[in-house]
């Protein structure tokens, strides 16, 4: 009886390792979890799905770790942020188009605000001050690519509600919000998946379950 319980029990652990499931102690019912971070790459065609990020994260604010260049588009000259800058999204009012956000990136009293548009990250200038008027023309853009912001969702149950930090993708730097948190839903997908939600907004549909490695 020992032999035949252990082989049933063997074939339950092998079926059982095509799904991920955490949560087990306690006597708890396991939760599948999601296997891939909630990236939105901002391009022409994820506009609508960007502007709901930036919405929910209206007011983030990131600290540039190292000095950073944006490429120029039509400009004379790339552009740089130094190290320690801060950049700081909101949600545009009336945004149209390609539009996704209104930036301000400052060192200090001195800034150059504008907008960002999609393509990767266009950032069309409208005002520049102090250090950032030597190199930021007004009414010029400058691109980072690739630009994509992220919401670390790895490990977070199906059905869950819960807030996680905003990460954002410049080239390749990424840098975490330090001030803003957004809410999000994981419910169950198509198939095996699971979509993740702001509201009623699907942001993105990812892959369960999450294994070992």
């Amino acid at each position: 009886m020992k032999l035949r319980l252990n082989k049933l029990m063997a074939g339950l652990v092998l079926a059982g390792s095509v799904m991920a499931l955490v949560g087990c102690g306690g006597g708890d019912a396991p939760d599948l979890v999601v296997k891939a971070d909630a990236v939105t790459t901002i391009s022409p065609t994820s506009v609508a799905t960007a502007k709901v990020l930036v919405e929910a994260a209206s007011g983030a604010t990131f600290t540039l770790p190292a000095a950073l260049t944006f490429a120029k588009d039509g400009a004379p000259a790339d552009a740089t942020a130094p190290a320690g800058s801060v950049l700081e999204i909101s949600a545009k009012t009336g945004a149209t188009g390609s539009e996704i956000a209104d930036f301000k990136l400052s060192s200090g009293t001195d800034s150059v605000t504008g907008v960002i548009e999609a393509g990767s990250c266009r950032f069309k200038v409208i005002t520049a001050t102090g250090i950032f008027s030597t190199n930021w023309v007004v009414g010029q853009t400058y691109i980072q690519n690739p630009c994509a912001i992220t919401l670390p969702v790895v490990n977070a149950a199906v059905g869950a509600t819960l807030n996680v930090p905003v990460q954002l993708t410049l080239g390749t730097t990424k840098i975490t919000a330090s001030n803003k948190t957004v809410t999000i839903t994981v419910t169950p997908g198509t198939g095996n998946t699971a979509t993740i939600s702001i509201g009623n907004n699907v942001i993105t549909v990812t892959p369960l379950p999450t294994g070992a490695a």
